[in-house]
């Protein structure tokens, strides 16, 4: 409680927020002199005047506003507006034009003051604002405390003079009273019941502040209202928090154990086929009729790989001649289709070549890459209907996968939305109501993890991905002087799909395998182009990975 009531004490409402004209994006100006005096009335009050002289640059001006303090205070009354000894009329119309009045509004939850005064233009006015604040003295156990800025910040000129003057009702020695500069620089100067504060050349949006510690019997009344508000808040708090912390702790601590038991009971029900054997040996033949583009996205490889593995199949059957150009320090590749009827094309077959080429009959791959990427989506769901069609997958098994990444989705949008809200709350309740958002948030991470170790694949589909990486791990492991020979151009659309393209060059470097046929580039024997080969393979994965590279499957376990 003391903690709090001196933290209290700290606090005066007293801030000057803000005073600038409206012509000021036209013209420019400068405070001269900012003079505040503060008289503390012995009910807790105080009566502040503001005697404001800028200097006008260029112009005219016309209007000149002031955003008074709101906050730690009762309520600021008896506002008035004068110069040189002349009253400004208060108005109702807080647009007024008619100089020599003002008006007083609410403006972004402030009280503002915006007056009028007759055109000006290089020369200098000194306006006087005088308000009486109600209840802007804090009260605490051993002293009372306000604090006020003799100086506003909001500004976006420098202050050249500043004086603040501070009366006590009663003259109190210099010794029972203190002053402290809080904020900016100056000069304190103390008398008995009262204190001057001297600044100069104030930068742009800096503020001078004080505060003054009276001692107890100097000013009477009552506790300020905001004050009184506060500490009821702050008991409420005290005896709230531990209970929220206790709540917090079972939330999180049940959220903790529930949360992975539903998720281990959830993968059991729901993950894919567990298969009862696995190849004994690597396969060193194609295990069925799966083309490779097919193969490639049943093992979860990248669209780029995919879209390779179906490029170079269709180069092997006939219906695409490649070529490689060098282009500066890229590569271009470059892709042609047969003439003739496409026979024996698959329906996704055709959808991707008609994805590439549109209606051309020759591309550079690299330039329609980012149709395909924009495509992603439908096209790696016409994939998975496919395989559903052949069996490999099943539409049950790819909502379990949807349904995992909804729940994982929601969690994390849980957690996180829990984890900010009590944050912003932590000063008043503590950092336990954390735990709950981080629980929910590494719950939707997990869920999110499981989502990608399914893929949807049925029994018959597990088992023939397990034989294709078998197949994959043959090719890979592939080397110089072992490799079958009159096998390269096969393998090859293969190992784009489920191996490695450059690897199994590099294990043909130095056969009697001759060019694939459908390469416009090069003829002749593997063992002479071999390096050639090796860069136009790499180029037509680069191409392909333009924009899809970092896109995986929709079915992709990794």
């Amino acid at each position: 409680m003391k903690r709090f009531i001196w933290l209290g004490c700290l606090i005066l409402a007293l801030a000057v927020i803000g005073c600038t004209t409206e012509e000021e994006l036209d013209a420019s100006y400068l405070w001269e002199r900012v003079e505040t005096q503060v008289e503390v009335q012995r009910a807790g009050g105080l009566v502040v005047t503001e005697t404001l002289t800028i200097r006008f640059r260029g112009g005219p001006f016309t209007t000149v506003f002031r955003d008074l303090p709101s906050q730690h205070l009762d309520s600021i009354l008896e506002i008035r507006v004068s110069e040189g000894g002349q009253a400004y009329t208060l108005v109702a119309r807080r647009l007024t034009r008619e100089p020599g009045t003002f008006a007083v509004y609410e403006e972004d939850r402030r009280q503002r003051v915006r007056w009028v005064f007759p055109p000006t233009s290089d020369t200098a006015r000194t306006f006087v604002l005088r308000y009486y604040v109600d209840g802007a003295v804090a009260r605490c156990e051993e002293w009372d405390e306000a604090r006020w800025d003799v100086v506003f910040s909001e500004r976006e000129s420098p202050v050249v003079d500043a004086v603040g003057r501070i009366h006590l009702p009663t003259p109190v020695s210099v010794d029972q009273f203190a002053v402290a500069l809080l904020q900016g620089q100056g000069v304190v100067e103390q008398q008995p019941g009262s204190a001057v504060i001297y600044a100069q050349d104030v930068p742009p949006a800096s503020a001078v502040t004080v505060a003054v510690r009276l001692p107890k019997g100097v000013v009477g009344g009552m506790m300020p209202r905001w004050q009184a508000r506060e500490i009821r808040r702050a008991e409420i708090e005290q005896r709230i928090r531990p209970l929220t912390t206790l709540i917090s702790a079972v939330i999180a601590g049940l959220l903790a154990l529930v949360l992975p038991v539903l998720l281990w009971l959830w993968w059991r029900g729901h993950r894919d086929p567990r298969l009862a054997k696995k190849p004994r040996r690597m396969l060193d033949r194609p295990p069925d009729g799966l083309g490779p583009a097919m193969a490639g996205h049943l093992v979860g490889q990248p669209l780029a790989r995919v879209l390779v593995a179906l490029l170079l199949d269709l180069a092997e059957r006939g219906h695409l001649s490649l070529s490689a150009q060098k282009k500066g320090r890229d590569t271009a590749v470059t892709v042609r289709r047969a003439s003739g009827p496409a026979r024996d094309i698959a329906p996704f077959e055709q959808e991707t070549l008609q994805l590439l080429f549109g209606e051309g009959a020759e591309i550079e791959l690299r330039s329609r890459v980012g149709e395909m990427h924009r495509q992603i989506r439908r096209l790696g769901g016409r994939y998975e209907r496919e395989l559903i069609d052949r069996g490999y997958l099943s539409d049950d098994g790819l909502a379990n996968r949807n349904q995992a990444q909804a729940i994982g989705v929601f969690l994390s949008i849980s957690g996180v939305a829990v984890g900010v809200a009590t944050a912003a709350l932590s000063a008043r309740y503590g950092w336990m109501p954390l735990a709950v958002g981080a629980v929910l948030l590494l719950m939707g991470l997990a869920w999110l993890l499981v989502s990608t170790r399914i893929s949807g694949v049925t029994a018959f589909g597990a088992a023939a991905r397990a034989r294709w990486r078998s197949f994959g791990a043959y090719l890979l492991r592939l080397m110089p002087g072992s490799a079958p020979d009159g096998h390269f151009s096969d393998f090859l659309r293969y190992a784009a799909g489920i191996a490695d393209t450059q690897r199994l060059v590099r294990a043909y470097a130095s056969s009697d395998d001759m060019i694939p046929r459908w390469y416009q580039a090069a003829k002749g024997r593997l063992r002479d182009a071999h390096t050639e080969m090796s860069a136009f393979l790499q180029a037509m994965l680069a191409a392909a990975s333009t924009k899809a590279s970092a896109v995986k499957n929709p079915g992709d376990t990794g």
